[in-house]
């Protein structure tokens, strides 16, 4: 369990924001199998946003994120029909456009630790269903 100081909001926001960073990325990598979505690829990959930025609830939408193979990842810009087809076939293109106009704003404390939750139950479902029924 993390213990905010109370002293140094600042310090507390971003060890905040450094445990979701982790929690998230864990999501998204056990959600797609610790493989590339396009190639099926499992050496080589890493996380990728699809659409880049620094907005909290840009950055961390489990649907702008997946994990991409370094070769697909970095051939992005010469080449982006891969990429583009597997977004439109899972999300559609309007479901983007609309997410890149979300507006900026400065998450609180409990929005942060409510996101940590939310993508804590998206991972382990059953151990999340175990202690909450306790």
């Amino acid at each position: 369990m993390m213990v905010c100081d109370i002293m140094n909001p600042l310090k507390s926001k971003k060890l905040l924001l450094q445990h979701l960073d982790n929690v998230f990325s864990l999501y998204i990598k056990k959600r797609d199998n610790y493989a590339c979505v396009i190639s099926g690829d499992k050496r080589n990959i890493e996380l990728y946003t699809f659409i880049k930025s620094d907005n909290f609830y840009i950055k961390y939408n489990t649907c702008n994120s997946f994990m991409l193979s370094k070769k697909l990842s970095a051939e992005f810009i010469k080449n982006p029909v891969p990429v583009l087809q597997y977004v439109c076939r899972l999300y559609g293109m309007d479901y983007f456009v609309t997410l890149s106009k979300t507006r900026n704003r400065i998450p609180t404390d409990c929005q942060i630790i409510t996101r940590i939750n939310e993508i804590v139950k998206l991972t382990d479902p059953i151990r999340d269903r175990r202690r909450w029924d306790d």
